[in-house]
Formats: C-alpha cells, structure tokens, sequence
C-alpha cells in the first residue's frame, strides 16, 4: 500500500512539475515572439498643449526646463557650448529610481533639426543601450500644439533585449508621463 501511494505522489509531482515547466516555456515564447513584432523596441507619445509651437519649443529646448519635466534628470552637461544644432551633444545626469537610485549618464547628440518643427537624437548608455528619438511640434490653431515623441532602442545586455518588450512599456509609461508634466509646465507659463 506504501508503494502504491508513494508512486501516485510522484507521478503528481511530475504532472506539476510538467505542467510548470510548460508555464514558464510557454511565457517565454510568447516574450519572445512579442520582441520580434514591428514595433516591439519603440515607444510613441502624443500631448496636445494649448500654447503656440514657439511657446512650447521653447521649453522644451531649454536644459534648465527639462530638470522641471523629465523625471529623474537630475543635470544636463553641454559637451558642445555654444552649438545647438546638429552635432550638438550633451550627458543627461539621471537618477534612476527603479534601480536603487543609481546614476545614469545618457549621452546625446542631435542628428537633425528644425527649430520650432522637429528634432532628433541619437542616445546612448556604453555597455546598456543605443537608441534614437524624434519629436515633432505640429500646430493645431493659434495657440495648440501637438508634440509627438518617438523613440527606438536596442539594448546590449541579451536579456534586457529580450525584455525588451516588457521594459520598454515601463518607460513608455515614464515617457507619457513625463511628457504630461511638460504639458502643465508650459501652459503654467
């Protein structure tokens, strides 16, 4: 009778082991799949704010002004004075508060530009991620603009890439928010 039992206790053992393994194979094909569909590595953002294109580019152009809107900036260094166009480059000082509060420099360096229309970057962290981001200013009336923020990246470290799909939803979230407090800064103004 003991036999009987113990063998009917690893057989359920099995079948849940069994059952867990497929699970967590199961998860991780579908993170996997999810990763490899178009658009798996960008993040999008819309804002309307109800002040003109000038008004808004303004802000957001300003280094002093982005420590009011990106969450975690904590300093932007200008590694080109005096340039803002394209070639212009800066290390944005973050303090990562999903991550002990670590320091993170995000380089940066504009690739193309229309003031008051549109900019573009290059971004990047050695050993993490290479990325790039677009926003454009679009009017919408005498005193709307619609901002809309783009942005694409790879990581370096093979299982963030493929988190990827996880981890970019976490800072698209970030990046919707941030851009939410952008809005009320500049219409404060």
């Amino acid at each position: 009778m003991a036999r009987a039992e113990s063998e009917t206790r690893m057989k359920w053992l099995k079948r849940i082991l069994v059952t867990l393994l497929a699970i967590v194979g199961i998860s991780a094909m579908a993170l996997f799949l999810a990763g490899l569909r178009d658009g798996a590595h960008t993040m999008t953002v819309h804002v309307e704010v109800n002040k003109p294109r000038a008004a808004v580019w303004a802000h957001f152009h300003d280094p002093e002004k982005l420590k009011g809107w990106v969450n975690w900036l904590a300093e932007v260094k200008s590694l080109t004075p005096g340039n803002e166009g394209v070639g212009a480059r800066e290390v944005w000082i973050m303090i990562d508060r999903n991550n002990n509060n670590e320091r993170m420099e995000i380089s940066n360096e504009i690739t193309a530009i229309e003031p008051g229309r549109r900019v573009a970057f290059r971004l990047w962290v050695p050993k993490e991620f290479d990325g790039t981001a677009t926003y454009e200013f679009e009017e919408a009336g005498a005193n709307r603009t619609i901002v809309t923020g783009k942005s694409s990246y790879r990581f370096v470290n093979g299982f963030v890439q493929f988190m990827a799909p996880v981890v970019l939803r976490f800072a698209e979230k970030k990046m919707a928010a941030d851009m939410e407090q952008f809005k009320v800064n500049v219409e404060k103004e």
